[in-house]
């Protein structure tokens, strides 16, 4: 590839990650702006703010899905098992590693999170509510506006860091040991999800991936 090729793919993945981060911030404060709403309006608890924001993604997300142009199809709605068990076992084991790390990492902390005491609707909320949001966001929306433009690898690493960046904000009270090992737990779940997505053209092995990180916290956070 001549010098003049390589600055001109350059200049279109810049592109592509700019618009893609553009996209990102717009249905990231909106969702924002609507929990802050929620919460304000209804002196709601905190974790009604955040279902509200969930939701938010999801809604959003598909919305700018159709206006991007498409099918829903090329953004990972579509039925691809391939890949399932694959994604379960690398999720499985590396959420069993992260998480003894995080356990190491939280010695005499006590999580910043409010969330449900009814362990139904807590289930309810980490095993399928945040995972079909978020990864509707993240790998359905941010990675389908990059996979559609031919960039593979920048469409699992732009959403993986973004996934970990903006846990920093519900945990930023907590210590630096622990803030690093959550965010690093996060990014793993990125790039898992992330390749599985790509590599199967479908969302369903994300949500399982996510679904299997949030079980394994939440087991270890009840032992």
């Amino acid at each position: 590839m001549s010098p003049r090729m390589r600055q001109s793919s350059l200049m279109r993945a810049v592109g592509s990650v700019a618009r893609a981060l553009a996209l990102f911030l717009a249905v990231f404060a909106a969702s924002t702006a609507s929990a802050s709403l929620a919460a304000l309006l209804l002196n709601a608890k905190p974790w009604v703010a955040g279902l509200v924001a969930q939701l938010s993604f999801l809604a959003l997300s598909i919305a700018a899905m159709r206006l991007l142009g498409g099918s829903l199809e090329d953004y990972g709605f579509r039925v691809n098992t391939s890949s399932l068990a694959k994604a379960s076992l690398t999720s499985i084991v590396c959420s069993a590693v992260l998480v003894y790390v995080v356990s190491i990492a939280s010695q005499g902390e006590k999580s910043p999170l409010e969330l449900p005491r009814d362990p139904v609707l807590l289930c309810l909320l980490l095993l399928l509510v945040a995972p079909v949001c978020e990864e509707t966001f993240f790998r359905g929306l941010v990675q389908g506006f990059l996979l559609r433009r031919g960039h593979f690898k920048l469409s699992i690493a732009v959403p993986a860091l973004l996934f970990s960046a903006v846990h920093v904000l519900p945990f930023s009270s907590v210590g630096p040991a622990l803030l690093l090992a959550l965010l690093l737990n996060a990014l793993a779940l990125g790039v898992i999800a992330g390749y599985f997505r790509a590599i199967s053209g479908s969302l369903l092995p994300a949500f399982l991936a996510h679904f299997w990180f949030n079980l394994i916290g939440l087991i270890a956070t009840r032992l």
